[in-house]
């Protein structure tokens, strides 16, 4: 089967497809790459959390990762679990606990005594960084958290 020579008026037909179909195709093919990039960063938020709420149970109040007291010590451990994402010092760390054995009351701020319940919640605005997707959708906050019951140091006494 032989091909027919393309005429005059079909010679940039291909170029005028391409550039149609082009735009499309980019948009797409960044939107995969930001999508990757922020599943990586939701992970790394999700690590963070859940790397302060292990710390939270254990009831120890020194750290070495900075700061002194129970609360300062998992807000520290949770950013710096985040610190591999750009801007990750920054997250926002919440520590709340439930009072063994309802667990109905909640306390903003505390990591509770033993037997409680504790939850470490890390906020990051991960700022897109893909320069086509950033014109529609400039940051998106990301949560983790995590929540463990505390380590009975003693008799759990409810």
């Amino acid at each position: 089967m032989s091909r027919r020579p393309a005429t005059p008026n079909e010679r940039g037909a291909t170029l005028v497809e391409f550039a149609i179909i082009a735009p499309v195709v980019f948009l797409v093919m960044f939107a995969v790459v930001e999508a990757g990039l922020m599943f990586q960063s939701w992970v790394t938020v999700q690590h963070a959390a859940q790397s302060a709420a292990r710390y939270a149970v254990t009831g120890r109040d020194t750290c070495t990762s900075g700061g002194y007291g129970r609360e300062s010590c998992i807000i520290s451990e949770a950013r710096r679990g985040a610190s591999s994402l750009r801007n990750g010092s920054s997250a926002t760390v919440a520590v709340r606990s439930w009072a063994f054995p309802a667990y109905t009351s909640v306390t903003n701020g505390s990591a509770g005594a033993q037997c409680d319940a504790v939850e470490v919640q890390v906020r990051h605005t991960h700022q897109v960084m893909t320069p086509i997707i950033s014109t529609i959708v400039h940051q998106v906050t990301l949560t983790g958290t995590q929540r463990f019951l505390n380590e009975p140091f003693g008799r759990c006494l409810g």
